[in-house]
């Protein structure tokens, strides 16, 4: 069983106080085998932490781009490894990791996908933090989900349940499939994790989704999904914001993967895409009922699972939505902890 090569990509832009421990839990992670090669693409220049970042093996790829489906692609284009997999220069590996990502793609040559589970830590790096979200304690619930080529249909339930295109530090993938996806990719200011699910599934490989925790995920005042600072000033605006950058990021994948995809990366596309536009439809002020209503129907015909089954939350925030719109965003807001003004 041969144990494939890989490429750690290390994505930084221009954060600066997190990317040597990044690095280090990723050179940890690798050890002394040969069969791993470390890149970091970042935007920012810093003297002293190029020169830890070289003299500890790293390859730098310094550039201007903006946008993280750039950053990411350049990566891509220069990695040379069978597969790749990234790092966020907020998160860490566990010490496993690399080996985690080797054995399952030498396991299994079909594998395309593989996605491990997280442990929040806080800022420090050291503490616990607790997971927002029902998709992390499903994963943990449910265990390890896996899907042969063309089976991916047979696990659409389970998938629909625990964010499988979650947080680009946990994701390895077969390198060369991407290839061909990287100029829908490289445009995307946000959405990438789900952008290279998607890329992935269209190109037909299978799927590993790992409940075990082997990344470190940062809670901090800077994640950009904000849920772990709801309280905070301006939070509502961000909140919004965050998932209008998804939605417009979105759609060039979300009209590929229809256009291209298998039917079952078809059906998680459309779910995941209006779910989201049913999201905030309901939280934006003067948003038409009639756009909702619309929007409410794409999601429960795309839809893995009977709406009353998938996201019944959400479903039920939505009808509200059509029916009494100021009621419905109060009552999300308040169960979210953010200020409706």
């Amino acid at each position: 069983m041969a144990e494939p090569t890989v490429s750690v990509i290390l994505i930084a832009h221009e954060r600066t106080q997190y990317i040597l421990e990044a690095a280090s839990s990723a050179s940890a992670s690798a050890g002394e085998e040969p069969g791993v090669e470390r890149l970091v693409v970042k935007k920012f220049r810093d003297a002293t932490i190029d020169s830890a970042l070289t003299s500890s093996g790293w390859k730098l790829l310094q550039t201007e781009l903006d946008p993280l489906g750039a950053k990411v692609s350049l990566g891509i284009r220069e990695a040379s490894g069978e597969v790749v997999t990234f790092l966020e220069d907020d998160d860490a590996y566990e010490t496993s990791r690399l080996a985690a990502v080797r054995r399952a793609f030498a396991e299994d040559p079909s594998l395309g996908y593989y996605r491990n589970g997280q442990r929040f830590v806080t800022a420090d790096g050291l503490g616990g933090a607790t997971p927002e979200g029902l998709a992390a304690r499903n994963l943990a619930r449910i265990g390890p989900v896996h899907a042969a080529p063309g089976q991916l249909d047979s696990v659409l339930s389970k998938l629909c349940r625990i964010d499988p295109d979650f947080n680009l530090s946990s994701m390895a993938l077969r390198r060369q499939p991407l290839l061909g996806a990287l100029p829908i990719l490289e445009g995307l200011p946000a959405a990438i994790d789900s952008g290279l699910f998607y890329a992935s599934l269209r190109a037909g490989g299978g799927v590993l989704i790992d409940p075990t925790p082997l990344t470190r995920y940062r809670v901090h005042g800077q994640n950009t999904s904000l849920l772990t600072r709801p309280g905070a000033p301006g939070a509502l605006e961000e909140f919004l914001g965050y998932h209008q950058r998804f939605l417009d990021s979105f759609e060039p994948t979300f009209r590929a993967t229809l256009k291209e995809g298998p039917e079952a990366a078809r059906r998680l596309a459309g779910s995941s895409y209006f779910g989201s536009r049913v999201l905030h439809d309901v939280l934006t002020p003067g948003a038409r009922r009639r756009l909702l209503a619309r929007d409410l129907r794409s999601f429960w015909h795309w839809s893995p699972l009977a709406h009353l089954r998938y996201r019944k939350d959400l479903s039920a925030y939505g009808l509200l939505g059509v029916i009494a719109p100021s009621s419905a965003r109060r009552a999300y807001l308040r169960r979210r902890g953010l200020p409706n003004p």
